[in-house]
């Protein structure tokens, strides 16, 4: 694992949202979607498939030699609370990344891997903690208004527009 890349990417990240008393990304903010185009971008690079699932989940793809077999996930959130630390959810997201790279340079796997980047993990703007995975494990039950009484699904549908061009797939939201 190369620490140097590691430290340098919870850094860059922390740019975005930084402040005085700490990071704050809301989710689906200016500054939490600034950093996750840059977690999209950076995904590019390693040559992996990026897709953004109906939630707002990034989802990044190393195929492996039989994709059929189970898709091993791991991941994390970019969104904090407000005034949070640097490590929050980005530390999960860099170290996700890191052993993918270590995956990729010990040649093809069995099994394909996905780094998941879960979408509004934290409550502070939904009021509802782990939008994300809860609407990818079919958990979401009631959809979500932000601080703003605006309904999640519609505020998505705006924000989208502003987000990197990714494959997009649909799940199922109620």
């Amino acid at each position: 694992m190369d620490k140097q890349e590691t430290l340098r990417l919870i850094e860059e990240i922390a740019l975005f949202g930084k402040g005085e008393k700490g990071i704050t990304r809301l989710a689906f903010s200016d500054s939490d979607i600034q950093a996750r185009n840059y977690i999209v971008k950076f995904l590019q690079t390693m040559g992996l498939l990026v897709r953004v699932d109906g939630a707002g989940n990034i989802i990044a793809r190393l195929e492996g030699s039989d994709p059929e077999q189970t898709v091993v996930m791991t991941g994390s959130h970019l969104d904090t609370v407000p005034e949070g630390g640097k490590y929050d959810g980005t530390l999960g997201v860099v170290a996700a990344i890191q052993a993918v790279k270590e995956l990729q340079k010990r040649g093809p796997l069995t099994h394909p891997v996905e780094i998941v980047i879960f979408a509004a993990e934290e409550s502070s703007r939904f009021g509802v903690a782990t939008f994300g995975s809860k609407a990818m494990t079919g958990q979401l039950h009631v959809l979500p208004k932000d601080i703003d009484e605006m309904v999640f699904a519609g505020f998505l549908r705006k924000k989208s527009v502003e987000m990197i061009k990714c494959e997009t797939v649909d799940v199922e939201v109620p």
